[in-house]
């Protein structure tokens, strides 16, 4: 029996079903796994029917198939906060079962707003800091700092990059890993996000202080906690690819440097500065 609409039954936190009722049409349009689950023999007698329509029964949380559907059915779902650090949270689940279920038109949206918090290219790079300086100094001018209260922190404001190295390696993004592993090299370990923030209400003043003195000067926190040991390594591996690129350029700058200089190699390894003598 042929039939407009399928019911997607899903599981929600607490044991229970819940049932969305879906256009048929809609989902196989975007999804080919969509498109072929509805495409299969069907019949009353083999398929469990609720309210006239197919009952199907989902694997996935009922919460991230309310988000997607979400997408799916009113695309404003999908406007996120520009720079928000909870952007990969929010979207992981969505963009997780574009993967699973092959949307790759909504995927491309989500990447692509990602790319936005996380340049791919050095202008990109340059102006989104530029932007984040000017946001820091507009904050700063904004209210009276004092020696031991800056409160001059964007850290609410501003990507982070554990979080995003965490999706970008779980949904397969690797467009936003060199810039987000980047940032993550110019963050202190000394200052995890979690513990910082929650200074904010906590009565150690010492430590807060710390924490505003060094997002003041452009310090940024970062989740270092939820790192993984794999992406540990990476990190590590990334800072020592880095190191070695800076010293083999500044090893070709100071050769181009010394066959410019009016002394042979030998002379330039033995002059001496002539020193002071009394008279």
């Amino acid at each position: 029996m042929e039939t407009l609409y399928y019911l997607l039954s899903a599981e929600d936190a607490s044991g229970g079903r819940i049932l969305f009722r879906v256009h048929r049409s809609v989902l196989a349009k975007l999804s080919s796994v969509f498109a072929d689950m509805f495409s299969l023999p069907s019949n009353d007698a083999a398929n469990e029917m609720y309210d006239g329509a197919f009952l199907v029964d989902m694997p996935d949380p009922a919460d991230a198939l309310e988000s997607l559907l979400r997408v799916i059915y009113h695309e404003t779902n999908l406007v996120f906060q520009r720079l928000s650090p909870d952007t990969p949270h929010k979207v992981k689940p969505i963009l997780a079962l574009c993967n699973k279920y092959d949307i790759p038109s909504i995927r491309e949206r989500i990447v692509s707003r990602l790319e936005e918090d996380w340049p791919r290219t050095l202008n990109e790079w340059d102006a989104l800091e530029a932007e984040i300086e000017e946001m820091q100094k507009d904050l700063h001018d904004s209210h009276d700092c004092d020696a031991y209260n800056h409160n001059c922190d964007l850290t609410n404001f501003l990507p982070e990059p554990v979080s995003a190295i965490n999706l970008a390696v779980d949904c397969d993004v690797p467009s936003i890993l060199p810039a987000a592993f980047y940032q993550l090299m110019r963050s202190s370990p000394s200052y995890p996000r979690y513990e910082y923030l929650a200074l904010d209400e906590g009565d150690n003043q010492d430590l807060a202080s710390e924490r505003d003195d060094y997002v003041s000067d452009g310090g940024r926190l970062a989740s270092w906690q939820d790192l993984s040991a794999d992406n540990h390594y990476r990190l590590h591996l990334g800072r020592e690819r880095i190191n070695e690129a800076i010293y083999d350029r500044l090893s070709l700058k100071f050769v181009a440097w010394k066959k410019d200089l009016p002394w042979s190699s030998t002379q330039l390894l033995t002059f001496q500065v002539p020193t002071c003598r009394r008279p």
